[in-house]
């Protein structure tokens, strides 16, 4: 368990969807062991969707982070 939260520090900001999506999957496997998970993932959830594709200015970088 200890290796993968290491993972989730260590983890470079993700560039594209794909990798958006890799980094949901390797924290979702925690997310029972997270209070409102679901809530705190959204923003990046969101950038995987379609719609959002071109919208993404920068600006979802900038928000709020959690102590892991």
């Amino acid at each position: 368990m200890d290796d993968n939260i290491e993972k989730i520090r260590a983890a470079p900001r993700p560039t594209n969807k794909t990798q958006v999506r890799s980094f949901i999957g390797l924290a979702g496997y925690y997310r029972e062991y997270i209070p409102h998970y679901s809530t705190i993932a959204s923003p990046l959830t969101d950038l995987t969707r379609r719609e959002n594709q071109r919208k993404s200015n920068g600006r979802n970088h900038r928000r709020r982070r959690t102590p892991a």
